[in-house]
């Protein structure tokens, strides 16, 4: 054969000739419908599918059965991209497990209108994304368009759409390591100034200072521009009030990371003036000097539970909306920005 020539995509009619049986048994089988079929068929069509590299078309598929298996999340505006990445490869391959696929739309831009027909063209099942995103009307308008369910992550219900609120206790988590295993009892929590779409910082403070209740220790919100001049302020703030904690906690690594490097521009040793936890366990936190101590919740088991709560209404057909509870395992993970407070 000529390596030249283009190859042919591989069809079901390919598959089921391979596997030598007929193609109501491979639609059957690779739509999960094969409770008639035999395990050793059944393993022959798999087999023959994944010989042929065969990918069924999502759209022609909610064509036939005028119900769509995929997912689409849009981009978020996130500038974590990494853990983003990571989120969007992960449930991709666990929706995959329950016979979903996941679109990644990663152009954000264009009006309600441009967002609507580009969303709505790819017929998706479910869309995926924040309130930040999908407002009330956008909302409306995709259902209007066919789209069953519309998904969104957030810190608490809303009443347009179901929601995904990720139940965890990552600022617990980090009260617990600065506080009863090293000792810290003057502790700095630096958030962004303004509002979020989603208040994680607002979540990991309250988290923190819930666990740290009762407890002989000062906890500080201290209000933080995202500049490199926000961070400085702060330190020279903590230096001519004589505030200088012992620890800081920062609801992300980008914001510990800042934090650091205005603490080194003044002179001041992390850890051993100053420790900094982040959040995240972004890639970064394990490049930089010193390499920086982070809590995160653990991305695979929140996936996990996420594409078990989607199969569910998926296979119950539902528009109801509804809260999605997800818990993730957190862990902790112990570098060179923390240790024991300064005597």
């Amino acid at each position: 054969m000529n390596s030249s020539q283009p190859h042919t995509r591989a069809t079901s009619a390919d598959v089921a000739q391979h596997a030598k049986v007929s193609r109501t048994t491979v639609s059957l089988v690779l739509n999960g419908n094969d409770a008639t079929i035999s395990e050793a068929t059944r393993d022959r069509v798999l087999a023959s599918a994944r010989a042929l590299d065969y990918i069924p078309n999502p759209l022609a598929r909610s064509l036939r059965s005028k119900s769509s298996n995929l997912v689409l999340v849009p981009a978020a505006g996130y500038t974590d991209s990494d853990t983003v990445n990571n989120f969007v490869f992960a449930l991709r391959a666990q929706l995959e497990t329950h016979g979903l696929v996941l679109a990644y739309d990663g152009d954000g831009s264009g009006s309600d209108d441009d967002l609507v027909r580009r969303w709505s063209e790819r017929r998706p099942w479910m869309v995926v994304s924040t309130p930040a995103t999908v407002t009330p009307a956008l909302a409306d308008r995709l259902r209007k368009q066919g789209i069953a369910q519309v998904v969104l992550f957030s810190d608490g219900p809303v009443d347009y759409a179901s929601t995904a609120i990720l139940d965890t206790s990552i600022g617990a988590a980090a009260a617990n390591y600065l506080v009863k295993e090293l000792g810290h009892r003057h502790i700095s929590i630096p958030v962004p100034s303004g509002t979020r779409p989603i208040d994680y910082a607002g979540q990991r403070l309250a988290e923190f200072a819930t666990a740290a209740a009762g407890l002989d220790i000062e906890v500080r919100r201290e209000e933080v521009a995202s500049t490199r001049d926000g961070f400085a302020r702060l330190v020279r703030q903590w230096l001519t009030q004589g505030q200088l904690p012992t620890a800081v906690y920062a609801y992300s690594d980008t914001y510990a990371l800042a934090v650091i490097d205005a603490l080194r521009v003044k002179g001041i040793s992390v850890p051993t003036e100053v420790s900094v936890v982040g959040t995240d366990n972004s890639l970064l936190s394990r490049l930089t000097t010193p390499a920086l101590t982070s809590v995160s919740s653990d991305i695979g088991s929140a996936v996990t539970h996420l594409a078990e709560r989607i199969a569910e209404l998926h296979a119950n057909a539902s528009t109801a909306n509804t809260v999605l509870h997800i818990n993730p395992d957190i862990q902790i993970h112990t570098r060179e920005s923390s240790g024991r407070p300064r005597i």
